[in-house]
């Protein structure tokens, strides 16, 4: 860590407290979960081989205990961290780049342990929420303001008949499916999902969807060579299955490529349209070998990015925000950022100088985000306000000074 000098010590102790005062009064006039600590390495030089080449793998949030998560979309309320369900303190939470977690919602113990899936209504065809599903075959939402509602559920045909559980929820966010959610559910079929509730059979062919975090087995591509498809990872088949707009309801979702000639069980799916990731790339994620492979837009196999997953993980390609160009990869247990490694750990939209949670403000969350990056040395410090190459009191200093400057 950077030492200052005898002659700027007790300028920048008295920079540190100040720091440490505002974050202080900061958790308590905002709801930042101090119990967790900060898990963050985003700032900590990853060790030899632990990416895949060309990449670093960072822990961003763990020993949490059991999660999963979204990305936000940045719009309705909803800001583009990460939105985390942490299942074992019934609670979501949000998670900058930094790791700093911030409550959002408490759930009621029996809606978290049912829950099974989440996705956001970008369209606003459901309440413009979070929502989320499972086992009690009940679909739920939850407001940019933390309320919870659910969708009504009425019998899908007779009062006997079941509604299906939920195993994963996809909700369309570019707009080729107008918004419309879509449920793959226990049973191996796939569900549209009215604005009231009611489920439509769409698919009559068996799709077993992976992902036992609840991961995005079923992904809306965001076009180019990929088209205007919904791509759906069963794992148990060994294929990759894709869905067009205009899908004619009952009839089986037609096979975009099979994946057990390859010993591939597919078990979530991301698709990188341009950037660091690749032009049009679709990232799959290997259940068999806990691996992460990658194909081309007519199905010929790439090779292998990644290995040693988790089982049940799910991986995320945020194309805006504050976790663009990198790939989230949550696990049951953690989630992770793989980010290239001429790219600064965090790229944020343009803004107030300082603003490093990419919420167009500049508060005492950016402080303490700053603090926590205090160790880091070298070119991917993203409290690295002046560019000399690390984050210490210097920055910390530049940062207050700009606070004062606006004033």
């Amino acid at each position: 860590m950077y030492l200052p000098s005898q002659t700027n010590y007790f300028t920048s102790r008295a920079i540190t407290l100040t720091v440490a005062s505002l974050c202080l009064t900061e958790g308590l006039i905002r709801p930042v979960i101090a119990q967790f600590s900060n898990h963050s390495e985003q700032g900590a030089e990853p060790p030899p081989n632990q990416g895949p080449p060309g990449f670093s793998v960072n822990t961003l949030i763990g020993e949490v205990g059991s999660l999963m998560a979204v990305p936000g979309p940045g719009v309705h309320g909803f800001d583009t961290r990460l939105y985390v369900l942490l299942r074992d303190h019934h609670m979501i939470v949000q998670v900058d780049p930094f790791g700093t977690m911030t409550r959002f919602a408490a759930l009621p113990k029996r809606v978290v342990n049912g829950t099974t899936s989440l996705t956001f209504d970008v369209k606003g065809n459901y309440g413009r929420g979070l929502i989320f599903g499972g086992t009690r075959k009940r679909i739920g939402r939850v407001s940019a303001s933390g309320s919870i509602s659910f969708l009504r559920t009425p019998q899908a045909a007779g009062p006997r008949r079941k509604m299906p559980v939920a195993r994963g929820l996809a909700c369309d966010p570019y707009g080729a499916f107008d918004g419309r959610l879509f449920l793959a559910a226990d049973a191996g079929s796939i569900f549209e999902v009215s604005e009231s509730g009611r489920r439509l059979l769409l698919t009559s062919g068996r799709v077993v969807t992976g992902g036992g975090n609840g991961g995005p087995a079923m992904h809306f591509s965001p076009g180019g060579a990929f088209g205007a498809f919904l791509y759906i990872a069963d794992k148990s088949g060994g294929r990759i299955q894709r869905i067009a707009p205009d899908h004619v309801p009952g009839e089986d979702a037609p096979v975009w490529r099979n994946m057990a000639e390859l010993n591939i069980e597919p078990s979530g799916i991301a698709i990188s349209p341009s950037g660091p990731f690749g032009t049009n790339v679709m990232y799959v994620l290997d259940e068999r070998l806990n691996r992460i492979v990658t194909f081309a837009a007519d199905g010929t196999l790439l090779g292998t990015f990644m290995d040693g997953l988790q089982d049940g993980s799910s991986i995320e390609l945020p194309q805006t925000g504050m976790f663009r160009r990198k790939m989230v990869i949550v696990s049951p247990d953690a989630i992770s950022i793989v980010r290239p490694d001429d790219a600064p750990g965090y790229e944020h939209d343009p803004g107030p100088f300082g603003d490093l949670d990419n919420d167009q403000d500049v508060d005492a969350l950016d402080l303490w985000a700053l603090m926590h990056d205090l160790a880091c040395n070298g070119p991917w410090c993203v409290g690295d306000l002046n560019n000399d190459g690390r984050t210490d009191f210097d920055d910390i200093e530049a940062f207050i000074l700009a606070i004062v400057a606006v004033q």
